[in-house]
């Protein structure tokens, strides 16, 4: 180029910028004003990971006192600046694999999808469009990036990531709950509490009644289907619809009638009427409660018995009885300590939790979304989820230490660390690439000791 006249000027402060090309006649004040230019563009877009337009730039650059004439001006500058593209007509932005950071190129495919992606695909989505040097090497180092980054933030226990700047609801679904109580300042049906948590974030409606039972601390059930804050009950006089508070029900009509056998109706329609439950509901919650029998005389009569020792029969049947959400967490961490990775299809996980306890399997995912010790993903390509152990640590293998070179022993590690669900085929191309080096060696090492024996 300078045999032709033509010689580089280095845009000083970016050394990821090619040299600008001028004619060895053009004025230094004019070089450095296109230098100044080029290098504002690569740093405001640098900033504005998911781009601008035409109008934004411009002001940018000529803010920034950077060669701005017009706008007519602005598609040359661009052209001059190797990590900037224009995409669709009007808006620029840098090239994906121009953005510096993991956080960076994370905000880019959220900010291009629109809507939260979880952190498998992230991962899958980044290392599909950069080379081998950009590669992020595994989930834990993509999260570590995007939590550091104020702009990104997780969606808890879906796995999932958003902007900020959407403004989506990411607290937990036990947390949204909580809140919808509390703005609704009444008690709500299990059904309301779903919806209006529900048009807040994403879960899944059958995890709500689950956990309604399952966190006393935080709810209570004050009638048919029909749920308050624990942190009520004292100020706002809540009755509280347990199995003490059915027994001591039952009892005062009993003792109210000075009888122990009774109508099985004298029964059931106070009870209907105190709790707002339904015949047939109330029906089916005092046939199956301790604190009274029933004997039918005939086909349409339906005789109510006392049982004054229910308090004991109701600690008889809860003593040694662990909690359905901790047997449900047993089971599937028992099935998946079986397996050599420690990752099983949840659908596979359910179904063997549903034959040993014969549990209905939405209590199951509404127990395994909620725990702390599994931990559930999406595989791209695949249907269903996949199960895994919260913080397992890698299997050892004693064969690795046999291997003499540094550089392949720090690449099989590195493959077999890769070796499970959501990144196997990175582990598989690691090892493979390994195994067709050593093969190779071996060729040339039988062809120059006059071939192999067989």
């Amino acid at each position: 180029m300078k045999l032709l006249g033509y010689e580089d000027f280095q845009t000083v402060g970016h050394v990821d910028l090619e040299p600008l090309i001028f004619d060895e006649n053009t004025p230094d004040a004019e070089r450095g004003a296109w230098v100044k230019a080029v290098s504002e563009i690569h740093r405001t877009l640098s900033e504005n990971v998911g781009g601008m337009d035409f109008f934004g730039l411009a002001a940018a650059v000529k803010k920034a006192g950077g060669k701005i004439v017009s706008l007519d001006e602005l598609p040359k500058l661009i052209s001059l600046c190797p990590t900037a593209e224009v995409v669709g007509g009007d808006q620029v932005r840098l090239r994906f694999d121009a953005l510096k950071t993991i956080a960076d190129r994370a905000y880019r495919v959220l900010f291009e999808q629109g809507a939260p992606i979880s952190r498998v695909r992230l991962m899958r989505e980044i290392n599909g469009r950069v080379g081998r040097k950009g590669l992020v090497e595994n989930i834990r180092t993509l999260v570590n990036q995007m939590t550091k980054d104020p702009r990104l933030e997780p969606i808890q226990k879906s796995g999932e990531w958003t902007l900020v700047e959407w403004g989506h609801e990411t607290g937990s679904l036990i947390d949204v709950m909580v809140e919808v109580l509390r703005k609704e300042n009444e008690a709500m049906t299990d059904d309301a509490i779903a919806d209006a948590v529900l048009a807040r974030r994403p879960g899944a409606r059958s995890s709500f009644k689950l956990l309604l039972t399952m966190n006393p601390d935080k709810f209570v059930r004050v009638g048919p289907a029909l749920y308050a804050l624990a942190e009520w009950e004292e100020g706002q006089g809540f009755q509280r619809w347990d199995q003490e508070a059915i027994g001591e029900f039952v009892e005062g009509v009993f003792r109210k009638a000075k009888k122990d056998r009774l109508h099985f109706r004298e029964v059931r329609v106070p009870f209907s009427e105190a709790t707002g439950l339904g015949d047939r509901s109330a029906q089916g919650v005092l046939i199956h409660h301790p604190a009274m029998t029933v004997q039918r005389p005939d086909s349409r009569t339906r005789i109510a018995i006392f049982v004054p020792d229910w308090r004991e029969r109701l600690d008889k049947s809860r003593s040694g009885k662990v909690p359905q959400p901790e047997r449900i967490v047993a089971s599937a961490k028992k099935r998946l300590s079986r397996t050599p990775w420690g990752q099983v299809a949840l659908l596979e996980i359910v179904k063997h939790v549903e034959s040993e306890l014969g549990v209905p399997r939405p209590n199951i995912y509404a127990a395994i979304s909620q725990t702390d010790e599994i931990e559930t993903f999406r595989v791209e390509g695949r249907v269903t989820k996949v199960c895994c152990l919260s913080g397992t640590s890698p299997h050892s293998y004693p064969q690795l230490e046999k291997i003499v070179d540094p550089e392949r022993k720090r690449f099989c590690i590195q493959g077999i660390s890769k070796l499970h669900l959501e990144e196997v085929d990175i582990g598989l191309f690691i090892l493979g690439r390994e195994f067709d080096h050593e093969m190779k060696n071996l060729l040339i090492a039988a062809r120059d000791f006059g071939g192999l024996e067989v």
